[in-house]
């Protein structure tokens, strides 16, 4: 089987971009991220034009913060690497899906797509599943806030537990 078509660069651009458009994927798909430990919880002063300030007693919001989820999905996209003509290409495509070029060392680049709220899932293992479920709590109870309105900003939509702890009696409290 050939690997290369000696006559494509003779193609009309229109032709070529064609090409390259239809060597993308077609859908990134689900990610699954993973709950490591108690850090996903984080405070931020609201600022004055936030719909949810309240002068004097509710200034703080409690964000579940995905950005900072372990496990961003990871692309390889080798059309990046080919040319000037298909790295356009698919630099387009990759902004267009929301996926990020990274430069974690010189010579080496990573594609990542940040936790997607509609669509992705956490998943909790067994053994972090109080923790998941005591973060919270041990992050609004802080003796500074008390008698404060608190803004909390925690949606998931969908949240993985193995078979196991979903038969467990107490695991859905």
């Amino acid at each position: 089987m050939a690997t290369g078509f000696p006559g494509f660069p003779n193609l009309p651009p229109e032709l070529r971009n064609k090409v390259w458009q239809a060597a993308l994927p077609t859908n990134v798909g689900r990610t699954l991220y993973f709950y490591r430990d108690k850090r996903y919880w984080c405070w931020r002063r609201l600022a004055e034009t936030d719909p949810c300030f309240i002068k004097d007693v509710g200034e703080m919001a409690l964000d579940f913060r995905t950005d900072l989820l372990d496990g961003d999905k990871e692309f390889h996209i080798p059309l990046v690497f080919v040319n000037r003509e298909a790295r356009g290409i698919a630099l387009s495509w990759l902004d267009e899906q929301g996926i990020k070029l990274e430069h974690p060392r010189p010579g080496r680049c990573l594609f990542r797509r940040p936790f997607d709220r509609t669509s992705d899932t956490m998943y909790v293992p067994d053994v972090k599943w109080d923790d998941f479920n005591k973060e919270y709590m041990e992050r609004r109870d802080v003796p500074e806030l008390l008698g404060q309105y608190v803004n909390v900003n925690g949606e998931l939509n969908r949240i993985a537990i193995s078979e196991t702890l979903f038969m467990k009696d107490d695991t859905v409290r």
